[in-house]
């Protein structure tokens, strides 16, 4: 059953690299499977920003435009919406602060947006 299955939050890199993200997105519907993937809308973002500037240098080298399939577009096109995605908001209070043993950080870690979520939901991260 799945809402026993630990869920894993991929990284930006892992969303970013599509065989990788396949191999996840479609390992999640084995029966067997262990595990559920999720990832922020940041995290989201951050993948579309590197696939974008990846085809970009790609189409560079090949002297014609190339096309990304984006991670937000599948999400929509495919209707994981709720599915996949764990809010980063306001989750601080989950990793730092009073009754956490953590104290919070002087400045955001860039990685906080990652984590944050991960830690929300007790998963654990892909990266």
């Amino acid at each position: 059953m799945i809402s026993e299955r630990c869920p894993v939050l991929l990284d930006a890199a892992v969303l970013a690299a599509p065989t990788t993200r396949s191999l996840f997105l479609f390992g999640q519907l084995h029966q067997d499977a262990a595990f559920v993937v999720r990832w922020s809308l940041e995290v989201e973002a951050e993948a579309d920003r590197a696939l974008v500037r990846r085809a970009g240098e790609r189409g560079d080298q090949l002297g014609r435009t190339v096309s990304p399939v984006l991670v937000s577009a599948l999400r929509r096109a495919h209707r994981w919406g709720a599915d996949v995605i764990v809010s980063a908001a306001s989750l601080i209070a989950s990793v730092a602060g009073p009754g956490t043993g953590i104290d919070p950080p002087d400045r955001p870690s860039p990685d906080l947006h990652r984590y944050r979520p991960a830690r929300r939901i007790g998963s654990d991260t892909v990266d």
